[in-house]
């Protein structure tokens, strides 16, 4: 019989299977993407963000996220702390939670950078793919150009829109 613990894990690899993610944030890159056993709770930590811990309690599961992310859940219970609270009789129901999660992660995505830099020499075929064609995922993040490009801003190449 699997683990509660390993329940756990499996639970978040399946639900970013589910999500429509860049092929670098995964668990696989954990410059990246970090699922981290801590002694009470595990962690979901994108680049050095915590996105939500997941805490398991006698009969149930307790998800906390940051207040920041609120308006991604009509439903939570507001702690005096700093985190929304979601109750799960079974950890497994965390891919019904797959639509806000994935707003957590187009909210980081727009959001999280590295050392900012206004464009790399790939812009033209960036603008032509409509994306950010960067293999080195952590470096694409300081790409200021690669927000224009998620939001449709396209300033080169056949695909200009402004």
């Amino acid at each position: 019989m699997e683990s509660k613990e390993s329940h756990i894990k499996s639970s978040i690899v399946n639900l970013l299977a589910k999500l429509d993610l860049p092929k670098d944030v995964s668990l696989d890159n954990d410059r990246v993407l970090k699922l981290e056993k801590l002694q009470k709770h595990y962690s979901l930590v994108f680049v050095d963000k915590l996105l939500f811990r997941i805490k398991r309690k006698a009969n149930h599961y307790i998800l906390e996220f940051q207040r920041e992310y609120e308006d991604f859940f009509p439903e939570t219970r507001a702690l005096p702390n700093k985190w929304l609270e979601i109750g799960l009789d079974d950890i497994h129901e965390i891919v019904k939670l797959k639509g806000n999660i994935s707003k957590i992660f187009e909210y980081e995505l727009k959001k999280t950078h590295g050392d900012a830099f206004g464009c790399c020499s790939k812009y033209v075929e960036c603008s032509n793919a409509r994306k950010c064609v960067e293999d080195d995922f952590a470096f694409s993040l300081g790409c200021q150009y690669r927000l224009n490009l998620m939001e449709n801003r396209i300033f080169y190449g056949k695909n200009r829109n402004c």
